[in-house]
């Protein structure tokens, strides 16, 4: 007879079948640290809803919208567990409806709020052009054109 899995073995099989940024699966390793000792076969729905009423706020330390990513990041595990064919199905499916993503909101600043970094080309670049920073990072000097009557990015 095979042991049992355990949720931590799962998380590591799955990071290994499906590559994920490193980033991606250190938030896994948040999301299962208070069950990443369970054996798989004993997460149920009794489990997970365990799992939701101790981590969420005022009794748990998470927020709502981290809790909603924090399910969403376990169904991910399980999905790819069942592709792999380690498990059968997956408790966690459904479970973050209930939760609302925050949205976090930004005051509105003109321009002169920003007036430090007027001389600065990668916030003229961020400003004016809406450029993110990969692509702003990734411009050559000579794709920049500047001795045109209204400069401009050749690319």
């Amino acid at each position: 007879m095979k042991p049992s899995m355990l949720v931590k073995d799962l998380a590591d099989m799955a990071r290994r079948l499906k590559p994920i940024q490193d980033s991606t699966y250190l938030f896994w390793q948040k999301a299962i640290k208070p069950i990443k000792d369970y054996s798989v076969k004993d997460i149920d729905n009794e489990l997970v809803l365990r799992y939701r009423m101790e981590q969420i706020k005022p009794w748990g330390p998470l927020a709502e919208s981290t809790l909603k990513m924090r399910i969403h990041a376990l169904q991910a595990i399980w999905n790819v567990g069942i592709k792999g064919k380690f498990i059968e199905d997956n408790p966690w499916v459904g479970q973050a409806t209930d939760y609302e993503k925050g949205h976090r909101v930004y005051p509105f600043k003109n321009f002169e709020a920003y007036s430090r970094f007027h001389n600065d080309p990668y916030f003229l670049g961020y400003w004016y052009h809406g450029l993110r920073s990969g692509e702003l990072a990734g411009l050559l000097p000579d794709e920049i054109v500047l001795d045109a009557e209204i400069p401009y990015f050749n690319i």
